[in-house]
């Protein structure tokens, strides 16, 4: 009786294991759903209903913004999820999933599925502070050395010694005043960086940009412009305006000093594509001290031009605006490249060189298409309202 056991069990491995064959290629995996945040994605999906003949070894996972290039390979046919990060916000993605196992072919045929990631949230942007304090020593005609200051708290995974984690690093851009070239760029993981080769005699803008690649943030550009926007909390002073029930407690802001050379400073969004968009909205707010004068202008540069190159889009002069000291909202429309990326400057300049100024700028947002459809009639460059 116990030999006829031992057979019997022997008997029902063998033919477990042989109704699981590999004779051809698995069935796709049913059922694909998808789920997207501004930043990842996650994939559900149920095995090939013939699982239990046809062996799947996997899943094969592909992705991408116009074709699935990038590829990821799950190995068990009983994972039925993934989760892909470091996604870009408001893009559309392609996905591709198949099964696999050994036979000839390899993969199932392709489930094919789009979905767009969300937009970065108001207060994703510009939650980070710029470096400070750049320092440019000329340390031959076309040799500069630059320095800078991280303000942002230094995190675990920045002195982590495993080299599979990437840390925080600087872009840097730099170009002449005045010249259409694109810029020049480099990057570094110190607070400290050596230009070379420059045209002797000339002024250059340079910018810098902290990246924290873990959690796929970056801080606003701070540029060698004479005046810079900073981030300000409204608790942290009683005269600055409060802060309006929408936003998390911080805003950028300019103002201007006495120097009469100190003419300018810009905020540079982020890079923004939208994707077979030929036309974007952008909407922010903005508050304006009454005793401000000067122009208030915002621009679209697209990625590799220099800033030279930037196309107006909004314009006005800060003594014309009424209703001062409150916040407003902005509407801006404008016509756009398509399939280029680009980022808005906003630019704050002096009239003459004893003007002042004082501007505050929150939740600035943008998507492709058009504005919200509020009544107003838009022309053939842009449009502004302001509530």
């Amino acid at each position: 009786m116990i030999k006829i056991r031992v057979l019997l069990s022997l008997f029902l491995y063998i033919y477990l294991v042989n109704a699981q064959s590999e004779y051809r290629v698995p069935d796709p995996p049913e059922n694909v759903r998808i789920k997207t945040t501004s930043n990842s994605a996650t994939l559900w999906w149920d095995p090939p209903p013939t699982a239990g003949e046809i062996l799947v070894r996997g899943y094969t996972i592909s992705y991408g913004i116009e074709t699935p290039s990038k590829k990821i390979v799950i190995e068990g046919v009983e994972t039925n999820s993934f989760t892909i990060n470091d996604l870009k916000p408001n893009i559309t993605y392609v996905f591709a999933i198949c099964a696999y196992n050994e036979a000839d072919g390899e993969d199932s045929e392709k489930v094919l599925l789009t979905a767009k990631t969300a937009g970065a949230k108001k207060d994703q942007f510009f939650k980070l502070p710029a470096p400070s304090d750049i320092s440019i020593t000329a340390i031959s005609p076309r040799d500069i050395d630059v320095s800078w200051k991280d303000t942002i708290p230094e995190k675990p995974e920045d002195n982590r010694l495993d080299l599979r984690t990437r840390k925080r690093f600087y872009l840097i851009h730099y170009s002449p005043i005045g010249s259409n070239s694109p810029p020049k760029k480099l990057s570094t993981e110190k607070t400290r960086a050596l230009i070379t080769n420059l045209n002797p005699s000339t002024e250059y803008q340079i910018m810098i940009r902290t990246i924290l690649p873990t959690n796929s943030e970056e801080s606003p550009w701070k540029s060698t412009a004479p005046l810079q926007f900073r981030r300000q909390s409204s608790h942290s002073d009683p005269s600055l305006p409060k802060t309006r029930e929408e936003n998390a407690g911080h805003f950028m802001v300019i103002q201007s000093t006495r120097d009469p050379t100190e003419k300018f400073g810009r905020l540079y969004s982020p890079i923004w594509t939208f994707d077979d968009s030929v036309s974007f909205c952008l909407i922010f707010w903005d508050y304006i001290r009454k005793d401000s004068f000067g122009t208030f202008s915002v621009s679209i540069l697209y990625e590799g031009d220099s800033i030279n190159m930037a196309i107006p889009i909004y314009k006005v002069k800060l003594e014309k605006i009424g209703r001062k000291d409150k916040w407003h909202k902005i509407l801006v429309q404008s016509k756009l490249s398509k399939n280029r990326s680009f980022q808005v400057i906003f630019e704050v300049r002096k009239s003459a060189p004893r003007q002042r100024f004082w501007i505050a700028i929150d939740d600035i947002l943008a998507h492709g298409g058009h504005c919200p459809n509020d009544g107003l009639r838009y022309d053939k460059i842009a449009a502004v309202h302001m509530f």
